[in-house]
């Protein structure tokens, strides 16, 4: 094989024109397979059971079982930032690096309308079920509304937390004009995330990077709760609700505080910024520790030596079910800082209905060669088969595991299987001579038995028009 690897050696700048010349064969390239640039983004919807990666270059590669295509960039060369499908429109939303949303409609492979400019740093998206609003965190604290199908921004709006009174009820504005501008000393906290209610649509978690939390009331537009920072470390980076919505967690440099939302004959005369969480813990904590951390003392947690152990931030929080009788949690990041650890996925195992986060089921982390960047949980699709994680690199690939003990890998989809810059290019010959031809069928077969990760959908997206960019 000498020969033919002489002939399309890749690193050969040669290999990168359009037409290689040879005196065996001519290469012409055809078409462009893999990603086209590094991946950026990634999403799943658990509706349609599609997956979605927004990359460098602004494309957008859509996979599913019986569906893989491409949405090429509507801004080339500006990479997506946000990526979230609007589960049961079959619409797709992005937000790209110059903070522009845009909404691609999967049936008919067209946008939704024009790119809006938002006008300032968007932060985060989260939509509602049955409901045609989109909700835009901001770096300014405020939240504002967009319809997802004409992509007019709505008079409603949520306010930053300086501009709502802490003693407020059901008198808040219903637009962001409304509200009073906070004073210039007082930097509004860019809103970090938020969260849909799992059984109430109308009550939104909202956590801020100063590290309060918001329970916000849709219809009444006010403010239902609040529930304060930590005394130290208060930078908030990550939010969920427990799947009943009874609790939520938030995550605080490397540390994860649980809250009840519901108070207590106690708590309930307690006024809001006395309110205490249910428990703080970080992943390496034992089972002996007291709810009353150091988190809450203004402390940091201590190695055996005494000494500070500094924690990775923990970018992402996924809480869902396993069963009638016990929730999962898959957190990205809180290991040890040091330079030789890396950033992986952690899991933990509660019980349905816990009461207390001091002990868990079961804890694992995901072993990884690299660090991870971000990551989304695919269901499984019967109960007999097993859940898929798929997640992005810091080599820039994408890898989907099971759940199970020994995490098998699975195979991703052809179209996010090739990862290499520039991609990798299908090519045709003509007149190759007999010793090429014979070196080429010499190649052995390989009997790897595909392994796709649980992807259903497809089968209700249209066929694709034909590609108008690489795939």
């Amino acid at each position: 094989m000498d020969f033919l690897r002489n002939v399309v050696r890749v690193s050969r700048p040669a290999a990168r024109r359009r037409q290689l010349e040879h005196p065996a064969f001519s290469l012409t390239d055809i078409t462009t397979y893999g990603l086209s640039a590094p991946p950026s983004s990634i999403a799943f919807d658990p509706v349609q059971s599609l997956l979605a990666v927004g990359t460098t270059d602004g494309s957008i590669y859509l996979a599913g079982k019986t569906l893989e295509h491409v949405l090429p960039p509507v801004t080339p060369n500006v990479p997506v930032k946000l990526l979230q499908f609007k589960s049961g429109d079959k619409l797709l939303i992005i937000v790209n690096q110059e903070d522009h949303l845009f909404v691609w409609n999967l049936q008919s492979h067209e946008l939704q309308f024009p790119p809006v400019p938002v006008g300032e740093r968007v932060t985060c998206v989260e939509t509602r079920t049955r409901s045609r609003w989109i909700y835009l965190g901001l770096g300014s604290g405020e939240v504002h509304v967009y319809d997802s199908l004409k992509g007019v921004r709505s008079q409603y709006a949520i306010p930053c937390p300086n501009a709502v009174g802490s003693s407020e009820s059901a008198n808040a504005p219903s637009s962001a004009d409304d509200a009073e501008s906070p004073a210039p000393q007082q930097e509004a906290a860019a809103v970090v995330a938020i969260k849909v209610h799992p059984a109430d649509r109308n009550t939104l978690l909202i956590g801020y990077e100063a590290g309060s939390v918001l329970m916000w009331d849709v219809r009444q537009q006010s403010v239902a709760k609040r529930f304060p920072a930590p005394s130290s470390n208060p930078k908030l980076q990550s939010l969920e609700w427990r799947p009943d919505g009874q609790h939520f967690v938030a995550s605080h440099e490397g540390r994860l505080v649980f809250w009840n939302v519901k108070d207590g004959w106690l708590n309930g005369m307690k006024k809001e910024e006395n309110r205490k969480p249910l428990h703080v813990r970080t992943l390496a904590e034992s089972a002996t520790r007291k709810n009353s951390g150091p988190l809450l003392k203004g402390g940091k947690d201590k190695d055996k030596a005494g000494e500070a152990t500094p924690l990775q931030e923990i970018e992402k929080i996924v809480w869902t079910e396993l069963g009638p009788e016990a929730t999962l949690m898959l957190v990205l990041g809180g290991s040890d800082a040091s330079p030789e650890g890396r950033k992986r996925i952690s899991l933990m195992v509660f019980p349905a209905g816990a009461k207390e986060y001091k002990t868990v089921n079961h804890q694992e982390t995901i072993p990884t060669d690299v660090d991870v960047t971000d990551f989304v949980l695919i269901p499984a699709p019967t109960p007999t088969a097993m859940p898929c994680l798929a997640f992005l690199t810091s080599a820039n690939r994408i890898r989907a595991h099971d759940l199970s003990p020994v995490f098998q890998p699975f195979d991703t989809p052809p179209c996010l299987t090739l990862t290499s810059f520039p991609p990798i290019m299908t090519t045709a010959y003509a007149t190759p001579s007999d010793f090429l031809i014979w070196e080429m069928s010499s190649v052995g077969t390989t009997s790897h038995q595909p392994r796709p990760p649980p992807l259903t959908g497809g089968n209700h997206i249209s066929t694709p028009p034909p590609p108008r960019g690489p795939r």
